[in-house]
């Protein structure tokens, strides 16, 4: 199961990473120290505006994306409570400029052709 998300992930980065840099977004980061599971892939913009025009793009083509944390924890209602003036600039502006592509395991190349495809239309009319 983690070598097929591992491939996916290559997948991406392979297909998706010099578009995606020319405009401002990127992956998270990997080592190659490191085995990640991906159970997610995160994507990065540089914006909250371009991740939504992002995330539009490849719903209208039927491509689900998601995210990672919809609430920061210092949003969380026990921690809000808690710590009312808790400010964290850099949990809101993760959680307001992220995504995350599809890698469930049932991905054919096709699929994942499809949504590198839709992925790099979305970069060049997003802008």
């Amino acid at each position: 199961m983690i070598q097929v998300r591992q491939e996916i992930f290559s997948f991406y980065k392979e297909n998706l990473n010099e578009i995606f840099q020319e405009h401002g977004l990127y992956f998270q980061a990997s080592s190659d120290h490191n085995i990640s599971s991906f159970y997610k892939i995160i994507v990065m913009s540089k914006s909250k505006e371009q991740c939504e025009k992002f995330k539009k793009h490849l719903k209208e083509s039927h491509i689900s994306t998601g995210h990672c944390y919809g609430v920061p924890l210092h949003l969380q209602p026990t921690l809000l409570e808690e710590y009312p003036l808790a400010s964290l600039p850099n949990a809101d502006r993760f959680r307001e400029s992220h995504f995350t592509l599809p890698c469930h395991l049932d991905l054919s190349d096709e699929d994942l052709n499809y949504i590198a495809e839709k992925c790099k239309q979305a970069v060049e009319h997003g802008d």
